[in-house]
């Protein structure tokens, strides 16, 4: 709802994080939507019924809110949030003309970006997904590549789906861990649910000539 409002009224994240910081502001985005033909009612319900809570509810449930956007405490996050003119991610011309992006993290540091780097792979996803329905064969053509190395440093939620369904949309998954037990970082049911899925597995063998390794 929060992001709903901020692109209905031309807010960037900064005010979001202004309406997640003090609940009382997130009145704003309330009103944006309401007063907004384009708003979508379904959103400012449930964005009315936690702000018009009793009071120790509603500290509750926003303490959910700032849990699950905390990433945008980070200003470095924000400003990479907000492209200059002419910088903006076209991704239907990216996927059309064969692009490659390059996402580039650690396990160390990837906590305050984990949700940023799913939410943008979703969205190329379901974008690919948009262009796919409209082609022959409901495949996207030119077909789009996931190559996901080290990516139990990152818990990618739309992983299973992506590896069991993209294949009949062109979309293709390689993801590459070093042992199995990496996976563990994401749960017993995601690790389970993205290797039950996966079309291929394929295991590597290492060795090495120094002693007790």
């Amino acid at each position: 709802a929060l992001f709903h409002a901020a692109a209905l009224g031309g807010k960037t994240v900064d005010e979001v994080w202004g309406w997640v910081v003090n609940v009382s502001h997130a009145n704003e985005a309330l009103e944006i939507i309401r007063g907004d033909t384009r708003g979508i009612s379904e959103h400012a319900d449930r964005l009315a019924m936690v702000l018009q809570a009793p009071a120790e509810k509603r500290a509750t449930e926003w303490a959910t809110v700032a849990t699950v956007l905390s990433y945008l405490d980070s200003r470095s996050v924000r400003a990479w949030l907000k492209p200059t003119a002419g910088k903006q991610f076209d991704i239907p011309r990216f996927l059309l003309n064969r692009g490659t992006l390059f996402m580039v993290g650690n396990e160390d540091g990837s906590g305050g970006y984990q949700q940023v780097v799913g939410a943008l792979m979703e969205e190329i996803d379901h974008v690919a997904d948009g262009l796919a329905a409209a082609m022959p064969g409901s495949r996207i053509d030119p077909p789009v590549s996931f190559i996901l190395d080290e990516a139990a440093n990152f818990h990618i939620q739309m992983l299973p789906k992506l590896i069991s369904a993209g294949g009949g949309a062109g979309k293709q998954v390689l993801a590459v861990c070093q042992a199995r037990s990496q996976m563990s970082a994401w749960g017993p049911g995601p690790a389970n649910l993205t290797r039950s899925r996966a079309g291929k597995r394929g295991f590597q063998a290492w060795h090495t000539n120094k002693p007790n390794e």
